[in-house]
This record gives C-alpha cells, structure tokens and sequence, in this order.
C-alpha cells in the first residue's frame, strides 16, 4: 500500500507545470544553487553546478565508495558524481518516467556509469551499510 507522501511527491513531480518549470528554469535539475554573494539570481546554472561540485569536493568519495542519490530525478547529479570519483552510484525515484530519462540520456566515458532503480527512498531492499 503506498503511503500518502508517495503519492503526493510523484503526483507533484508528474505534472505538465512541474515538468515544464524545471526544464525551463533549471534544465531539468532539481536541487538548490550555491551562489556567490556578487552572483545574479538568475544564474541557475553556475549554482547548480557549484552545488554539485562542493557535494563532491565534501563527499571525498574513492572509487570502491557506493553513493545513494535519493529522488534522483533525470540523473544529472548521478552522473556528475560517478564522473568526478568514479564511485558506485546508485540513482533512485519514484517516478519511472525520470527513471528512464534517467538511463536514456547519453553519458560521458567513465570508468562507473551510475545505475537507476524505481524505489521509495523511505523504503529500499538496499542492504544495511552499503551506502
């Protein structure tokens, strides 16, 4: 039985206005910027990737680390971790249609290609200190 926070996260991230907003503002990304205090706000991009750059500067991740990227959404940070440290990284979502834009998309050579799974992130089969 799906709880109510399931359905209302996917019936959230599925509709056309949702879809829409992110691919038109945010290239289809969904997480918070890091700006710089002179940066203009409308600069989604560098922040976006900003963002991502400091979770892997943070992270300090080798190659034999596994990553969760819980509610993954298309990906983008998913692949841009598994790029930057070669590192196990696993995408999950609860919308198969992110999913399989998800694996669809072309990404770059590397040595690790991240893995997507449909999955509640409140509640994975992941075994216990994989992560």
């Amino acid at each position: 039985m799906k709880r109510k926070h399931y359905v209302s996260v996917k019936d959230y991230y599925s509709r056309s206005e949702s879809r829409v907003g992110y691919k038109l503002l945010l290239g289809d990304t969904r997480h918070f910027g890091y700006y710089n205090s002179n940066d203009s706000q409308w600069h989604f991009t560098d922040a976006l990737l900003r963002m991502e750059d400091l979770l892997i500067r943070r992270l300090q991740a080798k190659s034999s680390d596994h990553i969760l990227d819980a509610g993954c959404g298309f990906g983008h940070v998913a692949k841009h971790v598994a790029q930057a440290t070669d590192a196990h990284v696993i995408g999950i979502d609860l919308i198969s249609e992110n999913i399989h834009s998800a694996e669809s998309e072309p990404f770059p050579k590397s040595s690790v290609t991240p893995e997507f799974i449909v999955m509640d992130y409140s509640e994975t089969s992941f075994p216990d200190q994989l992560f």
